[in-house]
């Protein structure tokens, strides 16, 4: 309920708890939202399969508008590289763990600012992969350099940028979408919190670093689902914004259709940049990268 108060000035918001009969409601919802999207993820994952070509020709095209995709800078597993370069691997496995892991501790509502050493931290994190990157170009150019890039570094380096830019997701996420974010809570509290995230991306790096073949398929499928997790996030966002349904969630529920048009969005889009940059490498003859 919303009450002015003209005596004193004031502006009331109450918000009433909902009643039992409209929880049941929210959560019967949230369940056949739940159970669409699910279905649209199992159609979109069947699609891929039967798709012509193997696995990791698959993800390589899906993933082909996002990376550059140079085999010395990518990661080998028996005769086939993954479809994203190092750097690129690290970046969205990492963004991706981090939101979904924030996703299952209930911080996607979480609305606060973090701390300041959270903060520096997070930049720290972006600025060790940008001395990196900058390391890697010269050596690239044949100038000076400070060590020599390996793909290694690339990947670490990016894990540490993918755990930045999931906070960052995560935080814009919970400022756009709701009616009564969390707003005494920070989407991370404290330097510690972001130990599981790097944990489970850094698991999964050392996975990719060993370089064993029969984890290849695994490996390109669940980076092409980073992807689309890293896509989806910001285009709900985008639509929410640009619809009018930004600010006006009170729970999940409530974030179905947007939270379905986002997940389409982001599969078109990652479609459409692969499709472009494969046209404009056909129409203007470009190298191969090596």
């Amino acid at each position: 309920m919303t009450s002015w108060s003209g005596n004193s000035g004031s502006y009331l918001i109450h918000d009433a708890a909902p009643s039992r009969g409209e929880g049941a409601k929210g959560w019967g919802r949230a369940r056949r939202s739940l159970l669409i999207l699910s279905c649209l993820a199992l159609l979109g994952f069947f699609l891929f399969l039967i798709a012509p070509g193997t696995i990791g020709f698959k993800a390589h095209m899906a993933l082909h508008g996002i990376c550059a995709q140079r085999p010395s800078h990518s990661i080998w597993l028996g005769n086939d590289t993954l479809p994203l370069d190092a750097r690129m691997t690290g970046i969205y496995l990492a963004a991706a763990t981090t939101l979904v892991w924030l996703a299952l501790v209930g911080r996607l509502r979480a609305a606060m600012v973090p701390s300041g050493s959270v903060l520096i931290t997070l930049v720290l994190f972006v600025a060790a992969m940008g001395v990196d990157g900058t390391n890697g170009l010269l050596a690239d150019l044949g100038l000076w350099h400070l060590y020599v890039p390996t793909n290694l570094t690339r990947l670490i380096t990016g894990i540490l940028a993918g755990i930045s830019l999931g906070v960052g997701i995560a935080h814009i996420f919970a400022l756009s979408m709701w009616a009564l974010p969390e707003s005494r809570a920070a989407v991370v509290q404290g330097i510690w919190e972001l130990i599981p995230p790097i944990s489970i991306a850094g698991c999964i790096g050392f996975v990719a670093a060993v370089g064993l073949p029969s984890a290849f398929d695994l490996l390109a499928v669940g980076l092409l689902l980073s992807a689309i997790v890293v896509f989806w996030l910001p285009s709900m966002v985008v639509i929410a914004l640009c619809t009018g349904k930004s600010w006006l969630a009170s729970r999940f529920s409530d974030l179905d259709r947007v939270a379905m048009a986002g997940l389409v969005a982001a599969v078109i889009l990652l479609a459409a940049l692969s499709i472009l940059r494969s046209l404009a490498e056909q129409r203007l003859g470009l190298p191969r990268l090596t």
